[in-house]
């Protein structure tokens, strides 16, 4: 999909390009350049845009043997109450009526606040073995 081309395009050349600036003083090769974030706010784009682009950045990492690539949050900590003001998803334990709900959170979790799974997940468990 073009989703997946632009942004393992993207990834593909920006990774050698940063590699390229960081000067190697302990002997970690190619593996001294990692990913330490990477999410999409699921609740702005699609699912399968979300899965798509998760699974470019990690084949971007592979391919450029990089040491990791980081998901965002397991927890979404960008959640609103009702009236709009900030409110941590770990405010209030699942099932209680002040937690916010997933569509008060921008999206980017592996555990949506309701207990449920990301979209991301299931791109994720793959690796998880």
């Amino acid at each position: 999909s073009n989703s997946r081309d632009t942004t393992l395009s993207r990834f593909n050349q920006t990774i050698p390009y940063i590699r390229s600036k960081h000067v190697d003083t302990i002997g970690l090769g190619n593996r001294r350049v990692f990913i330490s974030e990477f999410g999409t706010k699921e609740n702005s784009v699609s699912v399968d845009t979300t899965r798509t682009r998760a699974q470019a950045v990690i084949d971007a990492a592979q391919a450029n043997n990089v040491w990791g690539a980081y998901a965002w949050h397991l927890c979404d900590n960008e959640c609103n109450d009702a009236d709009g003001q900030d409110l941590p998803r770990t405010a209030y334990p699942i099932g209680d009526p002040m937690r916010p709900t997933n569509l008060r959170c921008r999206g980017y979790y592996v555990v949506k606040p309701d207990g449920s799974m990301g979209a991301i997940y299931n791109v994720l468990r793959n690796y998880w073995q």
